[in-house]
């Protein structure tokens, strides 16, 4: 008599309740903060890809890096409540290799982060924001990554940020940074 087989019917995974805690890649992959970990999912084949595991306090939000040239993304970055933000490097949907950028003093809740468009300029900038109040803004020049800038907001409240190169700039030089910030009073 054969062993019984056993058959995979349905994966399910929650997303957190969080509004930056998802993103679609270029390549129809959906990035998904759950928990303390980020699940990849492809809708067309209706299943999970991989569960990238980093984070020890909840995944607020991720983002895939867009590349210059509109190929389909190979990194992400995320932030949580752990105060971490991560750098994933992605290979065929598994992990190739993660690197936390540590200085929030507070929960990450909003992360974006954009290349350069020439090849002496192929860094990569990420912008962080947080509850401490604080946006930093970090760089990453191939294999060392520094906080260049921390922007206080004193009692603001960043809720969002982003980055972009400006047409012609050809890099990090002409890149422009904008938040939506909500000034908190003390009654």
């Amino acid at each position: 008599m054969a062993a019984p087989t056993v058959h995979l019917s349905h994966e399910a995974f929650s997303a957190n309740r969080c509004p930056h805690c998802v993103s679609w890649s270029r390549g129809d992959v959906l990035a998904c903060g759950t928990s303390h970990s980020i699940v990849l999912y492809s809708p067309q084949k209706r299943t999970v890809l991989s569960t990238l595991n980093g984070h020890t306090g909840r995944v607020n939000c991720v983002q895939w890096i867009r590349e210059p040239d509109c190929s389909a993304e190979t990194e992400l970055v995320s932030g949580g409540s752990d105060k971490k933000v991560i750098v994933w490097r992605i290979k065929d949907y598994q992990l190739v290799h993660s690197e936390v950028l540590d200085g929030h003093t507070e929960a990450v809740c909003a992360v974006h982060a954009v290349r350069g468009t020439s090849q002496s300029a192929h860094a990569l900038l990420v912008a962080s924001a947080a509850s401490d109040c604080t946006v930093r803004i970090w760089r990453r020049q191939k294999s060392t990554t520094e906080c260049l800038q921390s922007l206080s907001f004193g009692n603001g409240f960043v809720l969002d940020v982003c980055l972009s190169v400006l047409p012609g700039s050809g890099g990090e030089s002409g890149c422009f940074m904008s938040s939506l910030t909500k000034l908190m009073t003390l009654k």
